[in-house]
């Protein structure tokens, strides 16, 4: 659509309808009557901006040798959709798949498709803003049978590939594009830096995918591949140390203020690639520590070093051994009455002249009265106890007994019968029951 307005003035004047209605209105990127599909993006993601690919792509283009001959200036735009299968009619959603196309207005189609072609081929190493992409040309552009059958199959390629990509979001970063000049005299952003980065274990490929920002947030959106989701995620959340270690204190002002003193006192180790945090230090602690708690696969117990020194005997202990404080839940009373007599009482020893004296002899004896006492009246309650349940299971028997009697004697007798004989067991039980309270009682 075509207007001579504005497309802020229209959008400020239509914005409540658009709402209303549910509709949406974009300003296409390129500003062309006509334009071109060139192809799509192999290995593109729905992170990416499509604002950000075209400023990008058309710095890049614009600098190539063909642009220059053309003599004017490229324009591209990128949309996320559908690639499509050659086919006609709608594609249905389970086999719907989505990759960012580019696009340029028809009369530099030629151009522009021959310097992307060139950016993305297949013999490149670089590429711009370091983010690995490959030039598919649109299928109803291709003629030759073998190569759309090709080109369905990258389609698939990239089905896979957005299933298996992962992503990260880090809310740390304040400023990723701003473009500055480090010590050793390299231009770039924080988000150049970033796609910079190699892998540890893979040096031949870039540790991300992408790195773009947050659709509709304040976050930073990391993606990469499966295999390097370990060394990924660990460098995700060691960003401000491992900047910090190669720039020093002045990229502070790309980071946000309370994520840069969450990390104040994490540090990067070169050497082992990681950084280094005050936990760090204290699980390395914890882990030289309590050799007793720890045993080996085959069940034996390590070795114990560095044993701790025993407490002195003559300090007071917690079981009150040494005749200061103690807890006297820990003990029986047996113990806590044997414990008394001794107090007071000396110890005789076998030809050292000692003599039991016979405060200490009654004290003794009161103590042994006061055990047997006790022991005493344990005993009778358990034979009362005893009592008690063997009369109860007596009583039991002897109702089902009477039961079972009455049933039997019933089914036997007429109705006027059966009223008679209710109330004489009735009786009877009501009899049986006092003779058991007598009974209890004599005992």
């Amino acid at each position: 659509m075509a207007h001579n307005i504005p497309y802020d003035e229209i959008m400020e004047n239509i914005r409540w309808w658009l709402s209303e209605k549910k509709f949406g209105l974009w300003k296409r990127q390129v500003q062309s009557e006509t334009v071109k599909p060139v192809g799509y993006l192999l290995y593109s993601t729905r992170a990416l901006e499509p604002e950000y690919m075209k400023e990008l792509v058309e710095r890049a283009a614009n600098c190539h040798k063909k642009a220059r001959k053309f003599g004017r200036k490229l324009e591209l735009g990128f949309r996320w959709r559908v690639i499509p299968m050659g086919k006609q009619g709608k594609i249905k959603e389970e086999d719907q798949v989505r990759a960012l196309h580019i696009e340029c207005p028809t009369e530099q189609f030629q151009v522009a498709k021959s310097i992307l072609a060139e950016i993305y081929s297949a013999d490149a190493q670089e590429f711009p803003g370091g983010i690995k992409l490959r030039l598919v040309p649109d299928i109803y552009g291709v003629a030759n049978p073998e190569t759309r059958a090709k080109v369905l199959h990258l389609r698939a390629r990239q089905a896979t590939f957005l299933k298996k990509v992962m992503v990260m979001t880090s809310y740390e970063i304040a400023s990723l594009d701003y473009r500055f000049v480090d010590a050793e005299g390299y231009e770039g952003s924080i988000r150049d830096r970033l796609m910079w980065i190699p892998s540890i274990e893979r040096d031949y490929l870039s540790q991300f995918v992408s790195v773009t920002s947050q659709y509709n947030g304040t976050g930073v959106v990391f993606s990469f591949i499966p295999q390097l989701e370990s060394e990924a995620r660990s460098l995700v959340a060691s960003l401000i140390p491992l900047f910090k270690y190669k720039y020093g204190e002045d990229i502070k002002k790309f980071f946000k203020p309370d994520a840069w003193e969450m990390h104040e006192e994490t540090v990067w180790d070169p050497d082992l690639q990681v950084a280094v945090t005050p936990d760090d230090k204290r699980v390395d602690d914890i882990a030289e520590q309590d050799p007793e708690y720890q045993w080996l696969e085959d069940g034996a117990a390590v070795e114990l070093t560095n044993v701790p020194k025993r407490p002195d005997p003559k300090e007071k202990s917690l079981y009150g051994d040494d005749g200061g404080d103690s807890v006297s839940t820990f003990r029986t009373m047996q113990a806590r009455l044997e414990e008394a007599a001794q107090r007071t009482t000396p110890k005789a020893g076998i030809g050292t002249g000692q003599v039991v004296t016979p405060a200490a002899s009654a004290q003794q004896e009161e103590t042994s009265s006061i055990t047997s006492t006790l022991d005493g009246i344990v005993e009778s309650r358990i034979s009362s106890l005893e009592s008690a349940t063997e009369q109860t299971n007596r009583m039991i028997q002897d109702m089902m007994k009477m039961m079972q009697s009455f049933t039997k004697s019933e089914e036997k007798k007429g109705p006027s019968e059966k009223q008679q004989h209710t109330r004489e067991v009735v009786t009877t039980t009501d009899q049986y029951n006092a003779k058991a309270s007598r009974d209890e009682g004599q005992e």
